[in-house]
């Protein structure tokens, strides 16, 4: 790593380069570094330069993304819960409609552990963020996910798009139920 640059294109129109010549602010090139640097580092470089706008508080929006999670996972887990009663006295009348009801069962009860999950863990995730104790400084609301809340981020959205997709097969095997088409007389 002892050719490590990083460099940084700005382009002249941005407000960054008001003080600057137009000329020196279409690259900055950090030479001087022997390795990549951490955030800590790049917070305190970016405090004495004029680049200390690429750096903001993504606190908030790690806060509307758990938020924005928790609303719909919290739809999809009551849907779910009352679609796993919604077949109790559905009479099977072939292999094939039965085999679509333990489909239908199997998806919907996947469907509501995972959407619960994801309320769960979206709702301890607002809570830390609350709490404070993390470092909210980043280039964007993406790399305060990944840096502070990788666990919460990766499981929270597995559990609610993998519980969007049970619960749409679940449906889809009701619909096959529902117009009759493991009926071996059509008409």
């Amino acid at each position: 790593m002892d050719n490590f640059a990083s460099n940084i294109f700005v382009p002249p129109s941005s407000g960054i380069c008001s003080s600057i010549s137009s000329t020196k602010c279409i690259q900055f090139s950090y030479k001087s570094f022997k390795k990549p640097l951490n955030h800590e580092q790049v917070f305190q470089h970016s405090k004495n330069s004029k680049l200390d706008l690429a750096l903001h508080n993504y606190a908030d929006v790690a806060g509307s993304f758990f938020g924005g999670v928790r609303i719909p996972a919290s739809l999809i887990a009551g849907s779910s819960f009352g679609q796993l009663f919604a077949l109790s006295k559905y009479v099977e009348r072939n292999k094939g409609e039965r085999f679509v009801v333990l489909i239908h069962n199997f998806n919907m009860f996947i469907s509501f552990l995972l959407s619960l999950s994801a309320v769960v863990i979206s709702t301890a995730a607002n809570v830390s963020i609350i709490h404070g104790g993390f470092h909210p400084i980043a280039t964007n609301g993406y790399m305060i996910l990944k840096r502070e809340f990788e666990l919460q981020f990766i499981t929270c959205r597995f559990a609610f798009l993998t519980s969007c997709f049970t619960f749409l097969i679940g449906v889809l095997s009701r619909g096959f139920l529902e117009f009759n088409l493991f009926s071996s007389s059509q008409g």
